[in-house]
């Protein structure tokens, strides 16, 4: 990361909206993932509670979280610090 801002090598763990390795990430339907915070944050400024990627609307208020992204992300902040 260079300036709290994802490098192409690492763009995959990167949040569409804060760009920056997800923390938290929930999925949304369309399959795309998002900080939860982020997410939250987003809607509170679009209230039609679209995608912030494809702008596809999302009806549940509750999102599953992506365990797999988020442990993948951990697993990749670990290792930089471990370098």
């Amino acid at each position: 990361m260079k300036g709290g801002q994802c490098l192409n090598s690492d763009e995959d763990l990167c949040c569409p909206v804060c760009h920056d390795i997800f923390k938290d990430p929930v999925m949304l339907s369309c399959s795309h993932s998002v900080c939860k915070v982020c997410l939250q944050s987003w809607w509170t400024e679009n209230p039609n509670r679209e995608c912030p990627v494809c702008k596809r609307r999302h009806l549940k208020r509750q999102l599953p979280p992506n365990l797999v992204l988020k442990n993948l992300c951990e697993s990749f902040l670990l290792d930089k610090l471990l370098q």
